[in-house]
Order: C-alpha cells, then sequence, then structure tokens
C-alpha cells in the first residue's frame, strides 16, 4: 500500500508537528519524509543536495502538505546548527527529529578495513546523529516534549560478515538511543530507534536476478522484503501520542528475522505453506 494511500490509518497527534528528517533525498528517508507529509506534519527535508530535498519537498507539496528544504552535511557541526536555526526561524519549535542519515556501504572484510573506512562509518552513523540530537534535544527540552528517533539496524543484534564497521556503528547507535531517553525522559523527551531488516530499494537490486531476489526471501518468515513504507509507519507511531509512554526502546522492523536463529531455508529447504494442513 503506498505512502498516503487513503486506506493508511493516521497516527495521533502529528497533524502540525515540525519533523525534522535527515538524509531525506531518497529512499528510507523520502519515505519517512512523505509519510509525515500525509500524516499532516511540517516537514523539513534535509539532504546534502539541493535537487534531491527539493523533489522530497515537492512531492510532499503536490499531496497537499507543508515541507521545506534545508540542506547541511550532518558531520559539520557548524552546517547542523546552521540547519536548526533554519528550522526555528521557519516553524518556531522542532517537536521530531528523524536521524536517518547513514552509511551501509562499502563493506569490507576486518583483515582489510582501513582506519580511514572505520572512522567514516563511526562519524556517519554515530558523530552526525549525536550532532543532531544534541540540538534538537536542547529545544526539545526547553518546549518539555519531543520526539527522536535514530535508525539503526538488525545488523547490531544479527551480525554479517564483511560488515564489521557498520555493525559496530549501529551497535553505537543502539547503546545512544537507550542511554539518550534517560537523559532527556524527565524533560518530557521520548528517544526510540527503528531498526530495519532487509528492505528494498531501486538501486539495491539493480541487476539481481530472480533467483538472487528469491534467495532474500527464504531467510524472511514473513515472506517479502521491507518496503520504505513500512519503516516510515513505524517512525510515525514512534513520533505520535500513540507512543507516550515509550521510550528507549529499538523497534525491529524486519518480517521476523531475528525471531530466528538461522533461516528457514537451512532447516527445510524450501518450506511450501500448501504442505501445512490447515
Amino acid at each position: 500500500m503506498p505512502i498516503g494511500h487513503p486506506n493508511v490509518k493516521r497516527s495521533g497527534g502529528l497533524e502540525g508537528r515540525v519533523v525534522v528528517v535527515t538524509g531525506a533525498g531518497r529512499g528510507l528517508g523520502r519515505g519517512i519524509a512523505e509519510r509525515f507529509g500525509r500524516e499532516g506534519s511540517q516537514v523539513v527535508v534535509n539532504a546534502r543536495r539541493a535537487e534531491a530535498a527539493q523533489a522530497v519537498v515537492d512531492a510532499i507539496r503536490a499531496a497537499g502538505g507543508t515541507a521545506i528544504a534545508a540542506l547541511a552535511d550532518v558531520l559539520v557541526r557548524s552546517e547542523v546548527n546552521r540547519l536548526f536555526d533554519e528550522v526555528v526561524s521557519a516553524f518556531g519549535r522542532v517537536d521530531i527529529l528523524i536521524n536517518n542519515a547513514g552509511l551501509v556501504g562499502p563493506s569490507a572484510h576486518f583483515l582489510e578495513l582501513t582506519d580511514e573506512l572505520f572512522e567514516r562509518f563511526l562519524a556517519t552513523n554515530v558523530i552526525g546523529a549525536f550532532y543532531c540530537s544534541e540540538r534538537a534535544g536542547r529545544l526539545m527540552a526547553r518546549q518539555r516534549s519531543g520526539s527522536i528517533i535514530n535508525l539503526c539496524s538488525v545488523v547490531s543484534i544479527r551480525p554479517s560478515r564483511m560488515m564489521v564497521a557498520y555493525t559496530t556503528s549501529k551497535a553505537a547507535l543502539d547503546g545512544f538511543t537507550r542511554a539518550l531517553a534517560l537523559d532527556l525522559a524527565p524533560f518530557g523527551v521520548r528517544v526510540n530507534a527503528v531498526a530495519p531488516g532487509i528492505g528494498w530499494s531501486p538501486e539495491r537490486y539493480v541487476g539481481a536476478t530472480a533467483e538472487e531476489i528469491q534467495s532474500r526471501l527464504e531467510v524472511l518468515p514473513i515472506g517479502r522484503i521491507g518496503r520504505p513504507e513500512d519503516v516510515a509507519a513505524a517512525c510515525a507511531y514512534l513520533a505520535s501520542d500513540d507512543a507516550s509512554f515509550v521510550t528507549g526502546q529499538i523497534h525491529y522492523v524486519d518480517g521476523g528475522l531475528t525471531t530466528q536463529s538461522r533461516p528457514m531455508a537451512m532447516d527445510l529447504g524450501r518450506f511450501d505453506p500448501s504442505s501445512v494442513r490447515i
């Protein structure tokens, strides 16, 4: 069901809220930004490239939503400061921060991992979230309300080979989420995370064969690859009043991937649900 579909139930209390989505120029970030636009939020689309940010802004506005573009590299403290200064100037407050900007690749075996690449993962996936959360958290603490949502990953508890740097950075973000939740709770600010599993993005499966895509599906109990809409829905819930008693949690959106000790295909071969008497 596409984002903005008339049958998508709105989450509680998001209309009019000011939400900053980092890394929102494409993929998950774009899906999240568009979902909040449909919720009636005032969306700040952050990206490094003007064309990418504006395309998302245009899509939200075309659907009847409110959005502005805010260019900044979350790794540069001065640019993060300018980003939030612009948001306060435009809307007067910040209600929701989605720390989506992050680095997934390139992958490398631990014995071939360079200092530069390891530090790049930590900087992008942890330091960037810290910079944005520090500015947003301070504003929210003064307001005595707010919600920060970090985009983590299932690799924190289900690592993959050749991904030491990425896994380490996302595990650090898990800890950051929980510790930050404790520090900000007395100020009425909630902090949670969404941890996607195997997801769909156009660039990820360019040139993939049907067999390669099927091999991905076989490790997921739910039987399909995740979509940006799935992650966006989780973010909308955690940011909403429906989750007012939820903080310090890692919300897995993974099709059941982390519930099993190993893929079903390893135990059962190609499992055929029709073989089960129901």
